[in-house]
């Protein structure tokens, strides 16, 4: 089961997404979808299914983006 958004919503994601830099080699919308995929299904990291990016890279991202929100939420104190 892919995840799958509406194209206003696809255009929205992708537009948050853009303010990430960094080596990309995966198409961040992709890694997106898999977290995306993880929240909804509650599957193991390890257990990600092949059409989306390899876990470990899927993980980083989640962690890189999870300590950013975290920061930008403490500023807001």
């Amino acid at each position: 089961m892919k995840i799958k958004f509406r194209h206003c919503r696809r255009k929205r994601i992708r537009k948050f997404l853009s303010g990430f830099h960094g080596k990309e080699r995966t198409d961040l919308y992709k890694i997106f979808t898999a977290i995306a995929y993880l929240v909804y299904t509650g599957c193991q990291w390890k257990m990600l299914p092949r059409y989306y990016p390899p876990p470990g890279t899927v993980y980083y991202h989640f962690r890189k983006w999870s300590e950013s929100f975290l920061r930008v939420a403490g500023q807001g104190r």
